[in-house]
């Protein structure tokens, strides 16, 4: 064989793995990008990537890696990518990436140094984890939900009788005097805080009782216009208009109705609350893009919720309202609910449409 061939045949072999590779590289469902480890340039990237950070292969190459992290986190992990330049390896750690639209996603990353001619690049491997962290976050928060309904249970129990009898009393004395008598507003002091006591501890009962009632097959947007007959007349003292947009033909749904309207009853009363100065609460029924499931979303046009509690709303006892106007059960009442439903809630604050506003998303199974 003449060195020509020989030569020909060394070609048509790197042809063939540079294929194999390009070939592994483009279908892996592991999403890979390439970087040049001086400057963080991304010189490289496949279609997993494209996916993830939604992106077209053209806008990705030339991006400088940090810009894929959100703005607040991008220098920590500069400093990591640097580091990791210089180690030639990095073990799994995670990390948040944010796709064109601005959706945040979890990720876990690996990443290793090479040198491909005289170029030091860093590859990173991506696994989306976003599913994983939501489902910890859920269950950890259902742990969490089901110590606190125990305990609210048991003490709701011992302090519902005595309280029975301190009301009783009260309202027995103050119906047998005199306005003008002395002890008169104290004693109804006394029987309007045991009254705000009883109500805390019926939220209390409600809330241990959750997982304990009957389901039906049921229609949610009869559901949802049986609500509605209790809150418009609230709401229109307030100068706010509920309107609704309900899809039509819908399927049925398993659902404890009086479960359900007790969840919307709450989100309702939350925005009415939310806007001191009037507007809209939208209501809203729709097939979920998560097959298998129904959609409900709640909207206000009201000031929204700060990003720094979003993730504290649903937890009990947790509060915004002034001392004495809300118990802190709502939101937690809520969402243990439809954890009992087998569906998942979620709050969207601002609403992505408008800049403004709250929305929650109720996802409830179809039978």
């Amino acid at each position: 064989m003449d060195k020509n061939s020989k030569d020909q045949q060394l070609i048509n072999k790197l042809k063939e793995s540079e294929e194999r590779y390009r070939l592994l590289f483009e279908n892996t469902s592991s999403t890979i990008l390439l970087a040049d480890a001086e400057t963080g340039i991304i010189i490289d990237a496949n279609r997993s990537a494209e996916k993830l950070l939604g992106r077209s292969h053209e806008e990705i190459i030339g991006m400088d890696r940090q810009n894929i992290h959100p703005a607040e986190e991008a220098e920590i992990y500069k400093n990591q990518f640097k580091e990791h330049g210089e180690l030639g390896k990095m073990n799994f750690t995670e990390a948040v990436i944010v796709k064109k639209d601005g959706t945040k996603v979890n990720v876990q990353v690996s990443a290793t140094a090479m040198i491909i001619g005289e170029r030091k690049l860093i590859q990173g491997i991506f696994q989306d984890i976003t599913l994983r962290k939501q489902m910890e976050k859920q269950l950890l928060q259902s742990d969490k939900m089901a110590a606190v309904g125990q305990l609210a249970g048991g003490i709701a129990h011992e302090i519902n009788n005595p309280m029975g009898v301190m009301l009783g009393f009260a309202q027995g004395i103050v119906k047998g005097i005199n306005e003008d008598n002395p002890f008169y507003n104290p004693l109804k002091s006394i029987e309007r805080e045991a009254i705000r006591c009883k109500n805390l501890i019926g939220s209390l009962l409600t809330f241990s009782r959750v997982s304990q009632l009957t389901k039906n097959k049921e229609d949610i947007n009869k559901v949802i216009q049986d609500t509605l007959v209790l809150e418009e007349t609230q709401a229109k003292v307030k100068n706010i208009n509920i309107i609704t947009k309900l899809a039509g033909d819908l399927p049925l749904i398993s659902v404890n109705a009086n479960q359900i309207q007790q969840v919307l009853v709450n989100l309702c009363n939350n925005s009415i609350d939310a806007m001191m100065k009037g507007g809209k609460i939208t209501i809203k029924t729709e097939p979920s893009k998560e097959k298998g499931f129904i959609e409900i979303s709640v909207e206000d046009a009201g000031p929204g919720i700060p990003k720094s509690i979003q993730s504290k709303i649903f937890e009990p006892f947790f509060t915004t309202k002034e001392v004495g106007k809300g118990t802190g059960l709502g939101l937690s009442l809520v969402y243990e609910i439809i954890k009992n439903h087998n569906g998942s809630i979620e709050v969207e604050s601002p609403v992505k449409e408008t800049g403004r506003g709250t929305r929650f998303i109720l996802r409830l199974p179809i039978i």
